[in-house]
């Protein structure tokens, strides 16, 4: 009985730092979740090259077609079940389309996965690596986090909004310089919850809470290091 060849990955011990799957020698991006790494050192790259840029397009690409296949076959799967489950008595024919929806379900969930982990792959790479290489061309001390918006604290100190919000939520999130002026910019959206009551003609009441979008926009913070002689605002 011949013994199994020991492979790079169990004779080198190197594991991705974002999502611990075993790696080869000289790896430049983890297979599993695309991230970029130092194929010397194994840790995440954060500056793109061409050559990465061609080959995260690629298996971007690859992943969204597996995930569309997978959706197809799961939805064809459920419309054969459909059919097979039409058997009103209860006969092999509605068994074998409960087994077969089983089936098509998961083939459904596991496309529907795959479609979302694809768009998180692509906006974890352009938010980790590309839209902080570009603004480093412009800005000096770059932050950026595409999760992330400035703190609600922030603006309802700055009572810049004549009208009330109870949610604050946003993303892209930018602070950085510019010629000495200090800046911090992210998308924003402000949303307000509406309770509601309403009385039928027999006088039962109910209550309805609806949540209304107040404000969508960006949220601008410029800091000239010296004090202004009056309160600017613009809209």
């Amino acid at each position: 009985m011949k013994k199994r060849k020991q492979t790079s990955e169990e004779h080198t011990g190197l594991r991705c730092p974002q999502c611990r799957a075993p790696l080869p020698a000289g790896a430049s991006r983890c297979t599993r979740c695309n991230t970029l790494l130092d194929p010397d050192t194994g840790q995440v790259r954060h500056k793109l090259t061409d050559a990465d840029m061609v080959e995260l397009a690629d298996a971007s690409r690859r992943a969204r077609t597996k995930g569309i296949v997978k959706t197809v076959i799961g939805i064809l799967i459920m419309l054969l079940a459909f059919l097979l489950a039409e058997d009103k008595e209860g006969g092999l024919l509605y068994s074998a389309g409960v087994i077969v929806a089983v089936i098509g379900g998961g083939f459904l969930c596991v496309g529907l996965i795959t479609l979302k982990e694809y768009k998180g792959h692509i906006k974890e790479q352009l938010s980790r690596s590309v839209v902080p290489q570009v603004l480093s061309e412009i800005f000096d001390d770059v932050e950026y986090d595409a999760y992330r918006h400035i703190s609600p604290e922030v603006i309802h100190a700055s009572g810049a909004f004549p009208f009330a919000y109870d949610k604050v939520s946003g993303g892209d999130y930018i602070k950085a310089s510019y010629r000495g002026v200090g800046l911090e910019l992210c998308d924003l959206m402000l949303e307000e919850e509406v309770r509601t009551t309403s009385t039928d003609s027999d006088g039962n009441s109910t209550s309805d809470t609806k949540t209304i979008t107040v404000f969508v926009g960006q949220w601008l913070i410029l800091d000239f290091h010296k004090e202004l002689s009056a309160d600017l605002g613009g809209f």
